[in-house]
């Protein structure tokens, strides 16, 4: 079965409507936390009611050598990446959120060992770290001798240091993940009350104007416009006293 192509949601929109995009956790710890799966995405494959994971029908971790935590929630993982001849050789190890690896290296990591098959210049990336596993990383660092500020002062000093593939924080590990989604949850709160004042107000001014025991004022046209117009006979308003 083709894959399906993956979703994505300009930043600010996301932002707007108080949406988690990458997932944070699994389906049940998400719940656990009272947020809500249709606004933050989990490891879980979309459906009704659920955001799930943009990635998950690329998703190959489930596999074995991958480190078979599918489902188990999003992992850090380290990788080696060679480039190909042409680009120079280069190599390095470095970490990556697994829905980042599938959405940027995984087909560039498929490909790869495809043109090695075909005996042709290739790129090698491979995956050779899980969460608690060493991989080896290269700093760098800005040097200017005094202070220096001129670009013939400035120097670059870069040194490799192993590093620990960390573990991927769980919701209730993260307070910011808690905190952004309370925040949207009392906005949401918030907006529901307005509609249900708004609706209530408008029943009321149309239950008084059918009796003709009110006339509108334009705040009250404003509510009945949202909705249905009363009958004309049974509307006063400021603007038709102005005219007449």
């Amino acid at each position: 079965m083709a894959e399906r192509a993956p979703v994505y949601e300009p930043a600010a929109a996301r932002s707007a409507l108080g949406i988690i995009s990458t997932p944070i956790g699994t389906l049940d710890e998400i719940r656990a936390q009272g947020m809500d799966p249709e606004q933050v995405s989990c490891c879980h494959p979309r459906s009704p009611g659920v955001r799930g994971c943009p990635m998950w029908d690329s998703c190959r971790f489930g596999e074995p050598r991958r480190g078979a935590f599918k489902g188990q929630g999003p992992h850090y993982i380290g990788y080696y990446l060679k480039t190909s001849r042409s680009d120079g050789g280069r190599q390095v190890e470095n970490l990556s959120a697994c829905y980042n690896y599938v959405r940027v290296l995984q087909h560039r990591e498929i490909y790869g060992h495809s043109m090695k098959a075909q005996r042709k210049d290739h790129e090698l990336i491979r995956i050779i770290a899980q969460e608690g596993e060493t991989i080896y990383v290269r700093r760098w660092e800005r040097n200017a001798p005094d202070g220096g500020n001129k670009s013939n002062d400035i120097t670059m000093r870069s040194w490799v240091e192993p590093m620990e593939v960390p573990h991927f924080p769980r919701p209730s590990e993260s307070p910011a993940f808690t905190y952004e989604q309370q925040l949207s949850e009392r906005e949401r709160r918030r907006e529901r009350a307005e509609e249900e004042d708004d609706m209530e107000r408008f029943e009321r001014v149309r239950s008084e104007m059918r009796e003709g025991t009110t006339e509108a004022t334009e705040a009250d046209e404003q509510v009945l416009d949202m909705t249905e117009t009363p009958p004309v006979a049974a509307v006063v308003s400021p603007k038709a006293r102005n005219k007449a």
